[in-house]
């Protein structure tokens, strides 16, 4: 490699945060997610994603084990639903109507699923001048609180 410095490429690459075995789901939460979660109250679009090989803790980090707002290990998806839900309860005495739509999807070996409707599989990406990048046939259901949520789950 030495006598020939074409043969490959140095990449360096940083990293926000590297979690362990030992953080908490609600450091997680607070650290990662909460940020894009309260940057939506300000009109802005965030996505959530985990990526890696299966058992990697992916579901594990954006689920938890029990959709319970007390239980310690809920994980991304409950939290975030909580911060929204709490933030219309508190915008309630400002004459502001808000519509909250769920969707749930997985992709996995480039296959769009529906979480929420498993006959619904083989989704496409689309894009519309109108409603922007969208994917086509997903189920959306109007909720009004985490619990609901918790049902569709």
């Amino acid at each position: 490699m030495d006598q020939n410095p074409h043969l490959c490429v140095w990449q360096n690459f940083t990293f926000d945060y590297v979690y362990d075995q030992d953080s908490s789901q609600e450091f997680v939460y607070e650290n990662t997610a909460k940020p894009a979660v309260c940057s939506v109250f300000e009109g802005y679009n965030a996505t959530m994603l985990a990526y890696g090989q299966t058992g990697t803790g992916k579901t594990h980090t954006m689920e938890g084990f029990k959709y319970n707002g007390n239980d310690p290990q809920r994980g991304i998806v409950p939290r975030a639903m909580e911060e929204i839900f709490r933030y219309i309860q508190m915008q309630q005495n400002q004459n502001t109507t808000f519509m909250v739509r769920a969707s749930y999807l997985q992709i996995y070996n480039e296959v769009i699923s529906d979480l929420l409707k498993v006959d619904r599989t083989s989704l496409a990406i689309r894009e519309d001048k109108k409603k922007g990048v969208f994917v086509e046939g997903l189920s959306e259901w109007a909720v009004r609180s985490p619990n609901e949520i918790y049902s569709l789950m």
